[in-house]
């Protein structure tokens, strides 16, 4: 099971306003999703899962408002208006031949590549715990050069009942929902960077994101206005940061947060990037 202390952040060209809460990012269409885990002891086919996966993932997208989403038929059909296909944008076929394509900017694809349920006996009562992993893509349609490629994890765990079956069903269905929902989160920051919103006379910073990717305690890297953050392999920051912040409450749309260091160099409209998370 991987685990990350940030998100990842790979989107080159991509140039927004700072009120991201305001921003719309376009239009999104759920490609394909695919399932490579070696084992599924999750209790539910293959199939149930990548339909549950694609029923989640569209209705996460909806809810942030910053999409209109487009369901698989209605994806298929927009390509194919352009006499272009799925797989032709997979394999990245149409670099460099660019098409003004109307009412798609984005297409999302994702493949599991671990699932299942691990249980640790203790006496009458196991410890269930529902694990899942997705990789997944964001391609650009007007410009396929402009995309990203990552990884979530996700684990939901209870203590239950031995044979209580219908709660290890549940454990799954957690697994999967936090996996989405890590899954949205991780796009939607990386379209819509972390950035500081306001620099108060007391020295508190307003940052444009709130409940959902920050939280209390969370450490923020501050990078100088204009640079871009890039992520490695290993999920280190390449490049240096001129503040650390830490987030010291949350709203719905918005985090409040002091800086541990830098504070003097700290600016308006700088990126920042989630490092460390508090919990």
């Amino acid at each position: 099971m991987k685990k990350y202390a940030g998100f990842l952040v790979f989107a080159a060209g991509i140039f927004w306003c700072t009120n991201s809460y305001s921003q719309q990012i376009g239009t999104i269409g759920v490609g394909d999703i695919s399932y490579s885990a070696d084992a599924n002891q999750a209790l539910m086919p293959v199939e149930k899962v990548l339909s549950t996966l694609n029923g989640k993932i569209n209705s996460a997208l909806i809810k942030t408002r910053k999409f209109t989403v487009l369901d698989y038929a209605q994806l298929k059909s927009r390509i194919e208006q352009q006499e272009r296909t799925l797989e032709g944008y997979y394999a990245k076929q149409y670099t460099g031949n660019a098409v003004n394509l109307r009412g798609l900017d984005y297409i999302l694809k994702a493949d599991v590549t671990e699932f299942g349920l691990l249980a640790k006996q203790s006496s009458n009562s196991k410890n269930a715990v529902g694990s899942i992993d997705i990789d997944f893509e964001l391609i650009g349609v007007a410009d396929v050069t402009n995309d990203f490629s990552s990884n979530v994890s996700a684990q939901y765990s209870t203590r239950i009942t031995a044979a209580d079956t219908a709660l290890d069903q549940g454990v799954i269905d957690q697994a999967i929902q936090q996996g989405v929902d890590q899954l949205v989160d991780r796009l939607i920051s990386t379209l819509f960077p972390i950035r500081v919103m306001k620099i108060a006379d007391d020295g508190a910073i307003t940052l444009n994101y709130g409940e959902g990717l920050l939280d209390v305690g969370d450490t923020v890297l501050v990078f100088p206005k204009g640079s871009d953050i890039v992520i490695d392999e290993s999920g280190n920051v390449i490049g240096d940061s001129v503040a650390t912040l830490r987030i010291m409450s949350t709203e719905r749309k918005f985090s409040l947060a002091q800086a541990l260091k830098g504070q003097e160099a700290l600016e308006k409209g700088q990126k920042g990037q989630l490092v460390l998370t508090g919990g």
